[in-house]
């Protein structure tokens, strides 16, 4: 593999970033997300992802003032329940409320264990941060 950068999308990952920064499998997640549009991961923290749906479907209901039994079917049907002008407030709200809570970054980060050692060895140790 040599090192490369382009933005023509009709290349694949593999000639498109710089081989020398991502490895293998990165360059396949990219390749699989672009063509499928979504990743399936294995989740570390069932119980963490489940917290997580629960708080972000009771801000949801919050903000479009619908009440709700099943945490799925709210988070399912939201792109039917909001408006496109209301989506971006709505979202933004959500993205806060979350961000508030101090359980919010730790969870997570413990969702994605086993994907974030390979994906962000560089980003967590920016400016000192880590992940």
């Amino acid at each position: 593999m040599s090192s490369s950068i382009s933005s023509d999308p009709t290349l694949r990952a593999t000639e498109r970033y710089d081989s020398d920064f991502l490895d293998r499998e990165e360059l396949r997640l990219i390749e699989d997300f672009e063509e499928r549009g979504y990743h399936v991961f294995e989740i570390a923290d069932r119980r963490g992802l489940e917290q997580i749906r629960r708080a972000v479907a009771n801000q949801l209901s919050n903000e479009i003032g619908t009440p709700f039994e099943d945490v799925s079917e709210l988070l399912n049907r939201a792109g039917e329940l909001i408006s496109v002008a209301d989506l971006n407030s709505v979202r933004l709200a959500i993205f806060n409320a979350m961000n508030r809570e101090p359980w919010f970054r730790p969870a997570t980060t413990g969702l994605l264990a086993a994907f974030l050692p390979r994906s962000s060895g560089t980003s967590s140790q920016c400016n000192g941060a880590s992940i």
